[in-house]
């Protein structure tokens, strides 16, 4: 062997490993949560969990340490944990200034756990029932119907152009339409405006 094709070929090994290196230590903050990802040096790992049923629900927020962004920002986890596993995990994504994660400061349904996000003109929620299965939906603001058979969804501002939705509690059926059509700006009249909730917890603040 040649002393240029030794050369090349320590060249092309160097780079190899210096190219692995930095694929490992890169986060993919798409990916589930994966605490061995992210050393206490670097992040700040804070952890919500609420008890749903025979599950635990449990968001994981991280934020970069030496991060200038302010405290309202964080990458958000999911994770359902059935007894001592987790049967599902999820990257839900980053909050930003006009966007973030919030919770009900009361769960309102027996057989679902909400959580939404909300961003500046959309929203979604979320819902998870008891054996960890998510059905998610436009609107940010919800209300319950009085009967307890539909939770109601609408879009925070009034010339959103996203749907709202209608779904069947019992039966998981699920109607979306647009907000302006036929409405005068409100998505479903069985409720009264005041009657629509925001999410009162929010998860990075």
């Amino acid at each position: 062997m040649t002393q240029r094709n030794l050369i090349m070929r320590l060249l092309t090994i160097f780079f190899i490993l210096t190219f692995s290196t930095i694929l490992v230590n890169a986060q993919d903050f798409r990916k589930p949560f994966n605490k061995e990802n992210f050393p206490i040096d670097k992040y700040q790992i804070h952890y919500k969990t609420y008890p749903f049923q025979n599950l635990t629900i449990e968001f994981t927020l991280v934020k970069e340490i030496k991060s200038n962004t302010p405290l309202s920002e964080c990458n958000v986890f999911l994770n359902i944990i059935k007894g001592d596993s987790i049967i599902y995990g999820k990257s839900l994504g980053r909050t930003w200034a006009g966007g973030t994660f919030g919770i009900p400061e009361n769960q309102p349904l027996e057989k679902y756990y909400i959580f939404a996000y909300f961003g500046e003109w959309h929203g979604e929620i979320t819902l998870i029932d008891s054996s960890g299965i998510m059905t998610s939906f436009p609107g940010y603001h919800w209300a319950l119907t009085t009967n307890k058979k539909y939770i109601l969804t609408k879009a925070n501002y009034p010339n959103s152009d996203l749907t709202v939705s209608k779904f069947n509690i019992e039966s998981g059926e699920l109607i979306t339409k647009d907000w302006n059509i036929g409405l005068k700006g409100e998505p479903w009249k069985e409720i009264n405006p005041s009657e629509y909730r925001g999410l009162e917890i929010v998860l990075c603040e």
